[in-house]
């Protein structure tokens, strides 16, 4: 839940950052992060997500759920 909620917020951020008059100017990347503190905040905080193993806890029951669904194709 955790992981889908950050993401989103990342992506919302994302769309209103990257349509924003002010960032499609000739402006510097870091002086257009300080004008957006949560879209920075998102993604730090999603990489730190990412960092801490978040998407293993993801993957991991979509894999067992596949080799089991072989084992019971194979059983029957």
């Amino acid at each position: 839940i955790i992981l889908i909620v950050v993401s989103v917020c990342t992506v919302m951020v994302a769309w209103n950052w990257l349509l924003d008059l002010e960032t499609q100017k000739k402006v510097y990347v870091f002086t257009s992060l300080l004008n957006y503190p949560f879209f920075t905040i998102s993604c730090i905080t999603l990489i730190g997500l990412f960092f801490a193993g978040i998407h293993k806890r993801v993957v991991v029951p979509s894999i067992m759920l596949n080799r089991l669904s072989r084992i019971q194709h194979v059983l029957q």
